[in-house]
């Protein structure tokens, strides 16, 4: 929850946003009968605690994902799994697991997962 300011700048307690919404939805008093009992706020600041504390959760925007995380780590499994199974290339790896998807997607799902395709460095002998 935010913090909502007085007329007088001061921050509301997190008491006086309950007060504030105990008056408003319990005992159905108006904005401004609210606003002259608590601590000096404003009808509109009244409202918008009041209102605050009952909005609905915000949805997630944006464009949804393509492969899900668990998804995602069964495909990073199925990849590590074996010796065979690390030299394939990534849409191998996939169709593996009934996936159809674009190689920029897939580079992508195993990024995230700390799967990068990249061939390991050679080793010095210790002497």
């Amino acid at each position: 929850m935010e913090n909502r300011r007085s007329q007088a700048g001061v921050p509301l307690s997190y008491r006086d946003c309950i007060r504030i919404h105990t008056l408003a939805y319990d005992a159905l008093w108006s904005y401004r009968k609210i606003a002259s009992t608590v601590n000096h706020t404003s009808p509109s600041t009244a409202h918008k605690v009041a209102h605050g504390l009952t909005s609905a959760p915000k949805t997630k925007r944006g464009r949804q994902e393509f492969l899900s995380s668990e998804e995602r780590k069964h495909l990073v499994a199925v990849a590590t799994k074996s010796a065979e199974n690390r030299h394939k290339p990534l849409w191998e790896i996939a169709l593996l697991r009934n996936i159809k998807a674009s190689d920029d997607t897939l580079r992508k799902a195993f990024a995230e997962k700390g799967f990068h395709c990249r061939v390991a460095c050679k080793k010095p002998f210790l002497d």
